[in-house]
């Protein structure tokens, strides 16, 4: 798949949920909202900062499935906020 084909089809995703990685650096570029997930301490400075609608979650552990959907469900109901 071509990169623009990818693009294609993720401006039409209601959210992404990604590992620290260019599809999750894609969303962000897209401005969807984004929950990336992390397994390294190095979140505070490479997660996406300053909206409400991006985050990241993990760092000094790996996140459950639990912490990550109820992120994915903050980050949409804030996307859905006027």
């Amino acid at each position: 798949m071509k990169l623009s084909q990818l693009l294609s089809h993720m401006a039409n995703c209601r959210a992404v949920v990604s590992v620290d990685s260019g599809l999750g650096h894609l969303a962000v570029a897209l401005n969807l909202p984004v929950v990336q997930l992390f397994s390294q301490p190095r979140i505070a400075r490479a997660g996406p900062v300053g909206v409400s609608h991006q985050c990241a979650v993990g760092g000094d552990h790996v996140p459950s499935v639990d912490e990550t959907w109820d992120a994915y469900l903050a980050c949409v109901l804030a996307d859905s906020q006027p």
